[in-house]
């Protein structure tokens, strides 16, 4: 019997077929069927695929070893069943599942792989803030908590949930930031935008996700205790202001009025969780390009799995979502001006240690 990794499967290729599926058990849940029967619905994933698989019919040892076997990597054998209601039009039904112990689980972990490239350009990006309060507590906060940072996702559900997400949904706002600043320093002069508040905003803008959220070592995460007392966007004021009082710069108080103000109003309306709505230009593009880039990956997401001028329609708590792929052919790489950060900002020389300016 042939075993594949679940990532590297198109499944709707094998229906009727029983296969080895490679992949990390990330969770199980027991349901019980018309029968009385239990059964298990059991969450798999290998890197961005998961994919939800049903055991009918356990024992109580079943369950028990199945729920044993979360968290590692495992081979599991299902029949993939024709399903219309399913994705890719099958259902995988478990017939056995065991450890592999041969198989590191971080190669099955949901993560950001080119984490390199949001590192450096987030080092690009704060070596353009040098010599500001702005720049002072950014890069305070970001080596103070830069381990949970940099592996924690950006949200529960819903976008850049992976390792390093938070870092790359951070990086990525601050990138739009820049290109928004570009744009609007051509049309109303170079005095319009406070480039270093910009910058620092977005990058820290989601700071107190690193209490918020609690890293599951699976790619996902978690709310925390702190999450049941407190939004992220409460927890990143007062972070700052510990910083203020380390640094020893309450003399910069406009500015660090003006930086916690950036952080405050990033949801951009009082019903979507800021305190106040942004009342800067600087503010107001934050809240936009956070809500822009969280769209965006959904998107990308989605457009794994679709093919061209086709969509997908997603229900969930605002209601009905629609995603549509274009039919036409996607920009080359080279007209993005993100690449702009890198090639006009002198590289910084310990990005690949730390991973920050210091």
């Amino acid at each position: 019997m042939n075993m594949y990794r679940l990532g590297e499967l198109n499944l709707a290729q094998y229906k009727g077929v029983r296969l080895i599926i490679t992949a990390v058990i990330k969770d199980v849940q027991v349901k019980q069927m018309k029968n009385g029967q239990d059964m298990l619905n059991v969450t798999v994933v290998d890197k961005q695929a998961k994919r939800l698989v049903v055991w009918f019919g356990v024992s109580k040892a079943d369950t028990e070893k199945a729920q044993g076997l979360i968290g590692k990597v495992c081979d599991i054998t299902v029949d993939v069943k024709p399903y219309a209601e399913g994705e890719d039009g099958v259902s995988l039904i478990i017939y056995d599942a065991y450890e592999n112990v041969n198989l590191p689980i971080d190669l099955f972990v949901p993560s950001v792989e080119n984490i390199n490239y949001y590192v450096d350009n987030m080092n690009n990006l704060l070596t353009m803030c040098k010599d500001t309060v702005f720049y002072d507590i950014a890069v305070r906060l970001l080596n103070k908590y830069w381990d949970t940072f940099s592996v924690v996702p950006a949200a529960k559900s819903n976008h850049h949930v992976l390792k390093g997400g938070l870092l790359m949904h951070s990086v990525s706002v601050a990138l739009g930031c820049y290109n928004s600043y570009l744009v609007y320093t051509d049309i109303y002069g170079q005095n319009f935008l406070n480039l270093p508040l910009l910058l620092c905003g977005a990058l820290i803008h989601d700071i107190g996700k690193c209490f918020e959220l609690d890293y599951d070592n699976l790619g996902g995460a978690v709310y925390s205790d702190t999450a049941y007392l407190e939004t992220h966007i409460m927890r990143g004021l007062s972070e700052i202001d510990k910083v203020v009082t380390e640094l020893d710069i309450m003399e910069d108080r406009d500015e660090i009025l003006e930086l916690k103000h950036m952080i405050a109003s990033h949801h951009g309306k009082l019903e979507f969780g800021s305190p106040i709505k942004p009342s800067m230009p600087e503010a107001v593009i934050l809240a936009a390009e956070d809500e822009k880039d969280a769209r965006m990956n959904c998107f990308s997401n989605k457009f794994a799995k679709l093919e061209p001028a086709t969509g997908d329609v997603t229900w969930g708590a605002d209601g009905m979502t629609v995603y549509y792929k274009s039919a036409g052919p996607n920009g080359s790489p080279d007209d993005s001006p993100i690449g702009q950060v890198v090639e006009n900002v002198p590289e910084t020389n310990n990005s690949s240690s730390m991973g920050l300016v210091v």
